[in-house]
């Protein structure tokens, strides 16, 4: 993001959340999103009851405008997890989700006991699994299928090793 001036990285407000409650309009994307846990609709209450001491939820700001958001936590013996990652569908092709994600790594990196970080993906959601993979993720095996509307997709885990 450091050659990116015009990007700001923060803390999530409750309008933001508001915000990308709007992003996740049917129930299959809310699955996509947060994973089979996130009931449809997607509400900002249940957004934001994820943040904790242990789990960060952040937005990326275009020149002040809302444009994604991705969190992390902490989940011990060395480990973060991503997740909830997810830009306004009408900026999308346009960078944010590497700069998000570049961010999050950043910041579970930044934790001295972190070694390595985890994160979720759907087989069948491309565009996410090649940009995890282009930044050093590697599937760690291990699959979970969830039935979304009568199909089944199937869930992955990757896992990037600190540098």
């Amino acid at each position: 993001m450091s050659d990116r001036p015009d990007l700001a990285f923060g803390p999530i407000t409750p309008a933001d959340a508001s915000a990308i409650a709007a992003w996740v309009p049917a129930p299959a994307d809310v699955i996509r999103f947060a994973g089979p846990e996130m009931a449809f609709p997607f509400s900002q209450e249940a957004f934001l009851a994820g943040a904790s001491d242990t789990w960060w939820i952040f937005v990326l700001r275009d020149r002040g405008r809302l444009v994604a958001t991705g969190s992390f936590g902490t989940k011990g013996e060395g480990e973060a997890r991503i997740g909830r990652v997810l830009v306004d569908p009408a900026c999308r092709g346009k960078g944010y989700g590497r700069s998000v994600m570049e961010h999050l790594i950043a910041r579970a990196f930044d934790l001295p006991e972190i070694d390595r970080i985890s994160l979720g993906v759907y087989e069948n959601n491309m565009s996410a699994r090649t940009l995890y993979e282009d930044l050093g993720f590697v599937d760690a095996g291990g699959r979970r299928t969830d039935d979304v509307e009568g199909e089944p997709w199937i869930g992955m885990r990757l896992v990037l090793a600190r540098p």
